[in-house]
């Protein structure tokens, strides 16, 4: 069987109506939620640190990162915003 890692990194769920042209809906983020966590492969989601998606990914033991990310778009000068990374992936030495 060949390997493969999926990364997947949706349109934000808070705020994405500010951010994105074209966004999901909750139920979409929910949708996505089920087909990713079935996947039969790895992988990798970045998403913003909102509590709905810490929710829709905390029935497993997945690996949850808060990471700070610049962000210059649609704002004035560089700002700093959490993301969160989750993967069922084992990562080493990460802190956490």
């Amino acid at each position: 069987m060949t390997k493969r890692l999926f990364y997947f990194d949706p349109p934000f769920f808070k705020k994405a109506d500010e951010l994105y042209r074209f966004f999901f809906s909750e139920r979409e983020h929910s949708l996505l939620a089920q087909r990713v966590v079935a996947l039969k492969h790895d992988w990798i989601l970045s998403y913003d640190n909102a509590s709905e998606v810490r929710k829709m990914y905390s029935k497993n033991d997945y690996v949850k990162i808060n990471v700070d990310m610049p962000y210059s778009l649609n704002s004035h000068g560089n700002r700093i915003e959490q993301e969160l990374i989750i993967t069922p992936l084992h990562l080493p030495n990460l802190g956490q």
